[in-house]
């Protein structure tokens, strides 16, 4: 499986490499685009290796959770005390999702619900002593992951470049979301 998988890896970025020179003999006679292709293409480099960052962090996360569960864990842990509505809300999946995720858990005994005195309409969730033991392995996680990606950004970048950066994605998302809205 892991030669395939290195296999793939190569062919994919041999065919950038083809791409990038494909591109900037079909493009080299057009001042303005020409460097747009190494962009476009740098880009879509990005985006390869941010999932298969992303798929390899899934598989040390693998057990009887899936990640959708974990960030109910950390979110739950994260407000302390807090309703299914929400919860939904803060997660952006349905009541009705978030109340089979809410039976899940409850049944690995990771959360507790409850009602207040004051209002019995409401139904509260908090982590039960495993959810934190689970929600602070998340917190671990999460920290390091992040401390890597800021050392990174704060060796190699000037405050300058971070705000170029910044923008750029903020734009770059902008426009992403507004194509998603299109289709």
């Amino acid at each position: 499986m892991k030669k395939n998988s290195s296999k793939v890896i190569k062919k994919f970025f041999n065919l950038i490499e083809d791409s990038r020179e494909f591109y900037k003999e079909f493009l080299k006679k057009d001042e303005k685009v020409k460097f747009m292709s190494e962009v476009y293409l740098e880009i879509q480099e990005f985006l390869y290796s941010s999932e298969k960052y992303q798929e390899k962090i899934k598989k040390d996360w693998i057990g009887e959770l899936n990640l959708t569960e974990y960030n109910y864990l950390y979110h739950i842990g994260k407000s302390g005390k807090i309703n299914i509505t929400q919860l939904s809300k803060k997660i952006k999946n349905s009541k009705g999702y978030t109340s089979k995720v809410i039976k899940k858990l409850t049944l690995l005994k990771y959360i507790k619900t409850f009602q207040e005195e004051s209002n019995k309409k409401e139904i509260y969730i908090e982590l039960t002593n495993s959810g934190k033991l689970i929600y602070e392995d998340i917190n671990r996680r999460i920290e390091k992951i992040e401390k890597s990606y800021y050392n990174f950004l704060l060796d190699n970048f000037s405050e300058e470049e971070l705000k170029f950066l910044y923008n750029f994605f903020v734009r770059i998302n902008r426009f992403q979301n507004e194509e998603i809205e299109k289709i």
